[in-house]
């Protein structure tokens, strides 16, 4: 896969790259994001020298420090882990003129408008409004990629691409007036389907596709997996996808799949996905085999789904396996999470 070549195999729209070598033992981070609580999860140098405001274009300046952090790591004869994150394919949706994704501006839609304004106008926006929006997101994922591509050339350079193991997840996808809504404060599938894409090398290793729905919360223990490093798996909220890369198994429909926002909560079994909003109790069931674009709520044509999906996810709010840090938000800070589209309060 030629690095520079990125962009046809990412659909939807935000990325982080990440990886760890299972030959070195530092770990070191560089981030271009808001940072909550980061610098209590361990890292040796958790590097925020490029957090700034979400106008800010920061992907090449993140991938110049990235770089300089990789030359420093290969060099090293003992296990690394680095973590890198480009928060670029984000609001604000900026103009990236050399990739020219985005028509032109509308007389309702400049694509300069806060947050809160699409927000509030987004019901009135035409097709060819949100076309302004959808073409500039494009191009800041494209300019993410090409980021990346350069960190992966690098890496594929300095020579230990082999026994590197590289792991590109999405945070988020992005609603564009799926629903009347724009950002990502919701459990919908096109804010929480996002492609995972894990590159390893080894005896027995396939490549593979995989269409069934995972955890990201697997990537921690798919890397110790991958890198024979022992661990508990009962520490961990979602297992190892080690096998998967061995051909020895698949994803089952039985595994439960669980994901957050704020005070929105969600789980998915098989075909049935339930979400719930813990401060209002309302409730959404679908049958995305039948329905992938949930717009049926079967809730209350399916009490015993509804019933076993409800009590999952209270357990798990109950005696959840991993005990997050916590955080006390600030009136600047909740402002700031609604601009970005995080909340809708």
């Amino acid at each position: 896969m030629a690095p520079t070549e990125l962009a046809p195999l990412f659909d939807p729209r935000e990325r982080l790259s990440l990886s760890f070598s299972p030959r070195r033992a530092t770990r070191q981070a560089e981030s271009s994001a808001i940072s909550i609580c980061m610098k209590t999860l361990g890292f040796d140098l958790w590097d925020e020298q490029h957090v700034q405001d979400h106008r800010n274009v920061s992907s090449e300046r993140v991938t110049d420090a990235a770089l300089g952090m990789l030359a420093s790591l290969t060099e090293q004869q003992h296990l690394w882990f680095l973590f890198v994150h480009y928060f670029d394919p984000h609001y604000a949706y900026i103009d990236h003129e050399v990739y020219d994704h985005a028509p032109a501006p509308t007389a309702f839609v400049a694509g300069e408008e806060s947050m809160l304004w699409l927000k509030q106008k987004v019901p009135r926006m035409t097709a060819r409004d949100l076309s302004v929006l959808i073409g500039r997101y494009d191009e800041e994922i494209r300019l993410a990629d090409a980021q990346i591509g350069r960190l992966l050339a690098r890496l594929g350079e300095l020579g230990p691409a082999d026994g590197t193991i590289t792991v590109f997840p999405s945070g988020h996808g992005e609603e564009f007036g799926e629903r009347g809504a724009i950002g990502h404060s919701t459990l919908y599938d096109e804010v929480i389907r996002a492609p995972l894409l894990v590159h390893a090398s080894g005896p027995g290793v396939q490549a593979r596709r995989i269409p069934d729905p995972v955890s990201l919360g697997s990537i921690a223990p798919t890397w110790l997996d991958l890198a024979g490093v022992p661990f508990d798996p009962a520490r961990f909220d979602a297992a190892s996808l080690g096998s998967l890369a061995y051909g020895e198994a698949s994803p089952t429909d039985c595994t439960p799949i669980f994901s957050d926002s704020f005070n929105k909560h969600a789980v998915r079994e098989g075909r049935f996905k339930l979400m719930r909003d813990a401060t209002t109790g309302d409730a959404a069931l679908y049958n995305l085999d039948q329905d992938p674009h949930e717009t049926v709520n079967l809730f209350p044509k399916k009490p015993r789904v509804a019933g076993r999906l409800t009590k999952l996810l209270g357990d798990r709010r109950k005696a959840p396996t991993i005990q997050a840090p916590t955080f006390e938000s600030d009136a600047a800070m909740r402002e700031q999470l609604r601009e970005l589209g995080y909340t809708d309060d």
